[in-house]
């Protein structure tokens, strides 16, 4: 199959004039050799369910299988609820190149029209299964656009909820301290009492010494 690009192809002439001079003359036109363009989308890698205020990564993979480069390769989602933080744009691809990218999607939830608003209804007009379509737009050398699209499906969740979690540790943490303390606090009073024990004897020990000195001076 033939690349595409101009080639040139030379035409020679011979004529006479009206004398019977003879002339010859060469021109050169160059002629486009066209090829269809044939790109491949992977479509995205997007998790089945997804869980609403929170960041999901989903990847791409694009491949130009035709023999003529494609330009301004970019691929757009359209899907109730998710909305992207970060696009994928793979610029211009030559025949034979493959890109592969990441899209950063922020989940909302189905009634929100675009990222963060506040969104009322029941919770079963916010979260469930939602359709879009997964788009790969791209150019040919003229600039003619061409569009590829997919349709996708995910389920979106009520968000997940970590601040239990957070408070159990934080009472089992806070039960270890109290526990810690009221070991320390007996240790105390046991030392405390070892303590007082030995000074009565002492106590005890001197007033025999000093009734017996006493006793004996006498």
């Amino acid at each position: 199959m033939t690349e595409q690009k101009s080639i040139p192809l030379e035409f020679s002439f011979d004529y006479e004039n009206d004398k019977g001079t003879a002339y010859t003359s060469t021109e050169i036109i160059y002629v486009s050799v066209l090829q269809s363009v044939q790109v491949i989308f992977g479509g995205i890698n997007l998790p089945e369910k997804v869980y609403s205020l929170e960041t999901v990564s989903a990847g791409v993979q694009i491949q130009n299988v035709g023999k003529a480069p494609v330009y301004n390769v970019r691929v757009e989602l359209a899907v109730p609820g998710l909305f992207p933080t970060t696009g994928v744009f793979a610029g211009n691809m030559e025949p034979g190149d493959s890109s592969e990218g990441s899209m950063k999607i922020y989940v909302g939830n189905k009634k929100m029209k675009s990222a963060g608003e506040e969104a009322e209804g029941e919770e079963k007009e916010k979260y469930g299964s939602v359709t879009g379509i997964i788009r790969l737009t791209y150019e040919d050398a003229f600039g003619k656009t061409y569009t590829q699209e997919q349709e996708i499906t995910t389920v979106i969740q009520k968000p997940k909820i970590t601040e239990l979690k957070v408070e159990e540790e934080k009472k089992e943490t806070n039960q270890w301290w109290v526990a810690s303390l009221v070991i320390l606090f007996l240790l105390f009073i046991s030392s405390m009492a070892v303590m007082g024990r030995k000074l009565k004897k002492q106590r005890e020990m001197l007033t025999d010494l000093q009734i017996k000195e006493i006793q004996r001076e006498e």
